[in-house]
């Protein structure tokens, strides 16, 4: 089992944006995301994003919708394992409140 520090980022965003939820953690650093989960007032579409690139495809979540994911395969990098010195967005498509947590480290490379 790994000895990372396990870190939590809030997910409160309620504009039509690109918003970033973990900023990019340093050279030769990246983030491993253990658990997320988010939910929606109203109909949005969400898109993970790997810095400025889309991670996986589009989430299209309908009013009261949300979504998770996590790491039950314990697997080192994270269920979403994002590159070196990146950060976590979220990119959402309705001015509509989505709102949940992260679950991730920090490792070296």
């Amino acid at each position: 089992m790994w000895t990372d520090r396990l870190l939590k980022a809030n997910i409160d965003i309620s504009t039509a944006a690109t918003t970033e939820v973990i900023a990019a953690p340093g050279a030769g650093k990246f983030i491993a995301i253990d658990w997320i989960g988010a939910q929606t007032n109203a109909a949005n579409n969400v898109t993970l994003r790997d810095g400025s690139t889309a991670y996986g495809g589009l989430l299209p979540l309908a009013s009261a919708g949300g979504f998770v994911f996590e790491n039950t395969i314990k697997n080192r990098d994270g269920i979403i394992t994002l590159t070196a010195n990146t950060a976590l967005n979220i990119v959402t498509s309705a001015t509509t409140q989505l709102s949940g947590f992260v679950r991730y480290r920090i490792v070296n490379l």
